[in-house]
């Protein structure tokens, strides 16, 4: 006759059945742990793959985002000025523009020394300015482009932005506290004082350029 053998917790066994015991009581207890608390284990389970889920939805949408917007705000082809809203707003720099590689840190059409990033004056009753010692040319008017972002340093201070030959030439222009504009290397950007709401006189224009040389 079978007999179920029944352990005490200060029973104290020898040999096989000494394995045995121990084995059936650890996996009694968590079995047991598990038993009681299975909804909170459960909850737990499911609160996880709730955080994880929305983790990766969050993930998925801002990058889905960022390349809405970076379409959005793609740079024009045009040769043109352009006016923004913000800062936020102006088309980042391309990486490739066809038939041309962008210019070395710091270099110009023909890679030499050139700062990207500067500001210029304009005042009030003065003509257009351009960026001093631009490296514009007379002539091989294909071999580079330059393009241009910029902003008024006060946005209630509006500025006219062109790109042009020179002060003199007669090219189209916008308005605006934040713009952005390209040309070639035969070409300059300028810029002029329009009006204020602040009866100022006179503003700062920063800007960062982007030089780009003719590649076959």
């Amino acid at each position: 006759m079978n007999r179920a053998l029944k352990l005490k917790p200060d029973t104290k066994l020898g040999g096989p059945l000494a394995g045995i015991a121990n084995r059936d009581v650890r996996i009694a207890v968590p079995m047991n742990w598990l038993s009681e608390n299975y909804k909170w284990v459960f909850d737990g389970i499911g609160v996880a793959l709730l955080i994880a889920g929305g983790g990766f939805l969050i993930r998925h949408f801002a990058g889905f985002w960022h390349r809405l917007r970076e379409h959005r705000l793609a740079w024009p082809k045009g040769k043109a000025p352009y006016i923004a809203a913000s800062s936020d707003a102006i088309p980042p720099f391309p990486d490739m523009l066809t038939g041309f590689r962008p210019a070395g840190e710091d270099k110009d059409f023909w890679d030499k020394p050139f700062p990207a990033k500067g500001s210029v004056r304009v005042f009030a009753g003065a003509g257009w300015q351009g960026i001093p010692d631009f490296p514009k040319t007379m002539n091989g008017c294909s071999h580079g482009v330059f393009m241009i972002r910029w902003r008024s340093a006060d946005s209630d201070v509006l500025v006219r932005s062109s790109v042009r030959y020179s002060s003199g030439s007669k090219r189209h222009e916008k308005a605006g506290a934040f713009g952005y504009m390209s040309g070639t290397n035969c070409e300059q950007p300028m810029f002029r004082f329009r009006n204020a709401d602040n009866k100022a006189t006179l503003v700062d224009v920063f800007y960062e350029l982007k030089f780009w040389q003719a590649a076959p």
